[in-house]
């Protein structure tokens, strides 16, 4: 090992750190290819028995509609200028348009959509002091969660585990949550793009959402993943939530010990600049930012993450036939004219 440039202490530290480190691995759940390092030493024995799945109807528009060229469904959730969400609204509310051309409702649903929600959880060496905060807070999110909603889960370091296939069992998601361990590099894209893979492949409904909690300091993806996943958002019909974790304005230096990442100033920053732009490009909303400090216990955490099961919770289902614009519609509601509209092309199967 080589520390030039690094005070006695922090050579201390650092080594420490990587000890530390070594005796977290452990084996964890063999769903598909996991490998040992997100999980701590309290992690059961591998387990094969896939977790339950008892699913709900869905709201669906008639077969015939959903055979029309050109038929979109949109999922869609609206907020006013302080971010709370804003319901009750009536299908004649709601404009949907694209340039000068408007296209009537064929279809809308305001009861409640159960969701196929993918967690990607950040565990890499810059989130060892961060980690503890999203474990005390991200059961709460998912114990309010609809009992219909179906849940999966990754960790990531320097590759992505799944650590939970979906399963509508939210307290067996919460105890995998219990035993996350921070260690290792961060390939933030690479285990986005397979969580958005996982999810088209295997979510049992159409609404679906990917909830990612990370520090955004990516030191392990490659350029070319970046672009695979912000095409990936924009074409997958998930509707992605970014949730920073960590103080912006957190100077220091990472260094490599083998495998592992050791950090100064890094253990509470969050790289906010990257998630910015990387919201831009896919075209989602602005990343949550969570800012953390050593001993900060604001709430703002449950905050963020009570924002975002309220955005869930709160949506509406619009389909409208539009062969030549589909990719472009965009929707007003005339009544509020200062109300954040989002919404995401949802698969109809």
């Amino acid at each position: 090992m080589r520390f030039h440039g690094i005070s006695a202490s922090s050579r201390l530290i650092a080594l420490a750190a990587a000890i530390l480190a070594l005796a977290g691995c452990a084996r964890i759940p063999n769903y598909n290819d996991q490998q040992p390092g997100v999980l701590s030493q309290a992690a059961a024995a591998p387990q094969n028995t896939p977790p339950p799945l008892k699913l709900c109807p869905a709201p669906s528009a008639p077969a015939s509609l959903v055979a029309t060229p050109g038929y979109t469904q949109l999922m869609v959730s609206v907020a006013d200028a302080n971010g709370a969400p804003v319901d009750s609204l009536k299908q004649s509310d709601f404009v949907v348009y694209s340039g000068a051309t408007s296209y009537p409702i064929k279809y809308f649903d305001s009861g409640y959509a159960p969701q196929s929600i993918v967690f990607v959880i950040d565990t890499s060496g810059s989130m060892y002091e961060k980690l503890g905060d999203i474990q005390e807070t991200l059961p709460g999110m998912i114990s309010g969660l609809n009992a219909c909603d179906e849940i999966a889960m990754f960790a990531f370091s320097d590759q992505p585990y799944l650590l939970m296939p979906f399963t509508t069992d939210h307290q067996t998601v919460i105890r995998v949550i219990a035993i996350l361990h921070a260690n290792g590099k961060t390939a933030l894209f690479a285990s986005m793009k397979r969580a958005i893979s996982y999810q088209k492949r295997s979510a049992s409904y159409p609404s679906r959402s990917l909830i990612v909690i990370t520090d955004g300091m990516d030191n392990e993806s490659v350029p070319p993943e970046r672009e695979d996943i912000v095409k990936a958002v924009r074409e997958s019909g998930v509707r992605l939530y970014l949730v920073g974790i960590g103080d912006p304005d957190a100077g220091g230096a990472s260094y490599a010990i083998g495998p592992f990442i050791v950090n100064s100033g890094p253990l509470y920053k969050v790289d906010n600049p990257s998630l910015d732009a990387f919201a831009d490009e896919t075209g989602t909303g602005q990343p949550i930012i969570v800012k953390y400090k050593a001993g900060d216990n604001s709430g703002t955490a449950t905050k963020a993450l009570d924002s975002i099961m309220a955005s869930l919770a709160d949506t509406y289902t619009i389909g409208v036939v539009a062969p030549s614009a589909s990719d472009k519609l965009t929707l007003a509601v005339p009544s509020k004219p200062s109300a954040v509209i989002t919404s995401t092309r949802t698969s109809v199967k």
